[in-house]
């Protein structure tokens, strides 16, 4: 796989450093400008994107060992510090520590570390007057490790962090967005040689660190289709951070050159662009004998580049350079990277939708089934004269209130005693208020009135629960 063949030639370079001259090439974190110490003549040099490699004059140098240089094609980190002139130089896949004051041309060795090899590839980066690295590959497998700089003791030391953590911190887009506070990494794998895996499984998370906290939280799972594509063509997703955005360009050439590169606005919600390319240039990410300095990389705020070999002629060596502005105006947006496609949108409608259906055929039912319930309790409990009062009371209902001489002629009782219309009467309404009270769980199942006629008659009125109870049997 390639990320082995870079970390085999890393080495071979680092041991062949040891027998020729050794150089260490960064790029300015202030000026934007590349910086190349040779440590053969002891002088340094310095280019921009236009002009050649330029000779500044000598450099002097300060607690170095030179068989403890590392020289590699990724160069060095540069993070400015609070002093004067001075910056840090952080070197990838060591943790060699430098002091660099770029005004005395004078490089020093601050750290006292003794180790390569066990973080190549990790993030390194600078918080609040803080070096930290983050992950990195070495040693046959992939790391999570948190590191952040003791200046007083010249040492790395770990960092105990809690909440949702990464198994794996490498080869993937991520880096540390200041405006956010948050360093961000996605679409890891873990790598173990140790393992024989028929295939490595992509973490889709994308993970934000909350440094006040030391806790690491999950923003989101990349779902994005075309952009789970682009990621999962190599172990080493390619990709340059400007701080705002993560431009993620095409080195394995399984597309068109032009076509490939996608850009996550991480500071916006991680809104993914496509770049049309309307110039249809090629563009040089990172050609391993290139150099640095020849690779993609953000100058102030526009992106810049060298072609390599290409068809046509006159492109060959060329710089090439497009403001960011102008790279997002010809850029088309796709979703953010959380979007699902949209055939797995309408599944998931559909789904809802079933669901809804099925909730309510399941309610209709079970309502169906209680009400049915109900009803032959309602059939049981009530007598053949206890149900026609119900009847009686529930289609007189809407006219208001009935008086006691109303239900002894609806039962065609008037002809009889008065006093045995009175114990018709009570009996039927005493049994009819029990029934219905054992039924409902009402201990008022009638509203009761006296006539305004006669202060000796009662008017009788179905409770308006009671009546609603019914009315949905």
């Amino acid at each position: 796989m390639k990320i082995f063949k870079t970390f085999i030639f890393l080495l071979f370079l680092g041991l062949l450093s040891q027998a020729n001259a050794q150089l260490l090439v960064w790029q300015e974190e202030q000026s934007k400008e590349f910086v190349r110490l040779d440590f053969s003549n002891g002088e340094v040099y310095r280019k921009t994107d236009f002009y050649p490699w330029t000779s500044k004059g000598h450099f002097t140098e300060e607690g170095i060992n030179r068989q403890d240089l590392f020289t590699n094609v990724f160069g060095a980190t540069e993070v400015s510090s609070k002093k004067p002139g001075i910056s840090y130089l952080m070197i990838n896949c060591t943790g060699q520590v430098y002091e660099w004051n770029r005004v005395k041309n004078h490089i020093r060795r601050i750290d006292k570390t003794f180790f390569r090899g066990a973080n190549c590839l990790a993030f390194q980066f600078q918080r609040k007057g803080v070096l930290y690295s983050f992950g990195g590959y070495g040693f046959w497998r992939s790391t999570n490790m948190l590191t952040e700089y003791d200046f007083q003791n010249g040492e790395w030391r770990s960092i105990r962090a809690s909440g949702n953590i990464p198994k794996a911190i490498s080869m993937s887009p991520s880096g540390y967005f200041s405006k956010k506070d948050r360093f961000v990494t996605m679409a890891n794998v873990e790598l173990n040689d140790t393992e024989d895996l028929p295939s490595v499984e992509t973490d889709w998370n994308v993970y934000e660190f909350n440094f006040e906290k030391r806790k690491f939280t999950i923003a989101g799972e990349i779902k994005l289709e075309i952009l789970k594509n682009y990621l999962t063509q190599d172990l080493s997703k390619h990709f340059i951070s400007d701080g705002h955005y993560l431009f993620l360009v095409d080195r394995t050439y399984k597309s068109f050159n032009y076509d490939a590169m996608y850009i996550i606005d991480v500071l916006d919600g991680y809104k993914v662009y496509q770049w049309k390319n309307p110039h249809r240039v090629f563009i040089n990410d990172l050609s391993i004998n290139s150099g640095i300095e020849n690779a993609l990389h953000v100058r102030a705020d526009s992106l810049n580049w060298t072609h390599i070999a290409s068809p046509n002629p006159n492109l060959n060596g060329k710089q090439q350079g497009i403001a960011i502005k102008d790279l997002l105006a010809e850029s088309e947006y796709l979703g953010t990277a959380f979007d699902v496609p949209w055939f797995i949108k309408m599944l998931d409608l559909m789904i809802v939708a079933l669901s809804m259906v099925a909730i309510g055929l399941s309610y209709y039912f079970w309502n169906y089934l209680r009400r049915r319930k109900v009803k032959k309790q309602l059939d049981y409990l009530l007598g053949e004269n206890e149900r026609q009062l119900l009847d009686f009371l529930m289609l007189n209902y809407k006219q208001g209130f009935v008086n006691g001489h109303q239900i002894i002629s609806f039962f065609g009782k008037h002809k009889s005693s008065p006093e045995s219309q009175r114990q018709f009467r009570s009996k039927l309404i005493e049994n009819f208020s029990k029934a219905l009270g054992l039924l409902f769980q009402e201990k008022k199942i009638l509203d009761v009135q006296t006539d305004e006629k006669d202060q000796r008659m009662y008017m009788y009125r179905l409770n308006a629960k009671i009546y609603t109870k019914v009315s949905k049997l």
